[in-house]
C-alpha cells in the first residue's frame, strides 16, 4: 500500500516538474519586462514566496526548489504545507500571465482610445472656436443694430427740429 503512495507521489512530482518547465517557457516567451511584471505586482502576490527580487526568474527558481523539496519530504504535515505553497505559487504565476494577456489587449485598445480622445478633443475645440466666432459675429451685429438705432434717432431728432420751425413760421405767416 505504501509502495502505491510512493509511486503516486513520484508521478505527481514529475507532473509538477513538467508544469513548472512549461511555466518557465511561458514566462520566457511572454513579454514580461521588468516594468510590465513589476507594475502588475498587485496581481502577483509575492507573499507566497520567500524570494524578494525584481527578477521574475528568481520566483520561478523558488518554485522549482519547493517542488524538489516536496520530492524529498517524509513528514506528511510538511508535505501538505509545501503542496499548498506550490499550489499558491502556481496560482500567482497564472494570474500574472493572464494579466499579461489582458495588458496586451488593453494596449491594443488603448491606441484606439487615445485616437478617439484626440478626435473628441478636436471636435470640442472646433465647437468652441465656432461658438466664439458666432459670438463675435453676434457682437458685431449688435453693434450695427445699436449704431442704426442711433442713426434713426438722430434722423428723427433732426426731422423734428426741422419741422418745428416750418410749422411755426407757417402758422405765424397765415394767422
Amino acid at each position: 500500500m505504501k509502495r502505491v503512495n510512493v509511486l503516486s507521489a513520484q508521478q505527481s512530482i514529475a507532473t509538477l516538474q513538467s508544469q513548472v518547465a512549461f511555466l518557465e517557457t511561458q514566462v520566457q516567451s511572454s513579454k514580461l519586462t521588468y516594468q510590465n511584471w513589476f507594475r502588475s505586482s498587485d496581481i502577483f502576490n509575492s507573499s507566497y514566496f520567500h524570494t524578494q527580487s525584481d527578477d521574475i526568474k528568481d520566483y520561478v527558481k523558488e518554485l522549482k526548489t519547493n517542488i524538489e523539496r516536496l520530492a524529498k519530504v517524509k513528514d506528511q504535515t510538511h508535505a501538505d504545507y509545501l503542496s499548498d505553497m506550490i499550489a499558491h505559487q502556481f496560482g500567482c504565476f497564472k494570474n500574472l500571465l493572464n494579466s499579461g494577456d489582458l495588458n496586451s489587449k488593453y494596449a491594443a485598445h488603448r491606441g484606439k482610445h487615445i485616437k478617439l480622445q484626440q478626435r473628441v478633443k478636436n471636435i470640442a475645440q472646433q465647437a468652441t472656436q465656432t461658438s466664439q466666432s458666432l459670438y463675435e459675429e453676434l457682437s458685431k451685429l449688435h453693434e450695427y443694430e445699436r449704431r442704426l438705432i442711433d442713426m434713426v434717432a438722430d434722423k428723427q431728432a433732426s426731422l423734428i427740429s426741422t419741422q418745428v420751425p416750418i410749422n411755426q413760421s407757417f402758422n405765424s405767416k397765415y394767422c
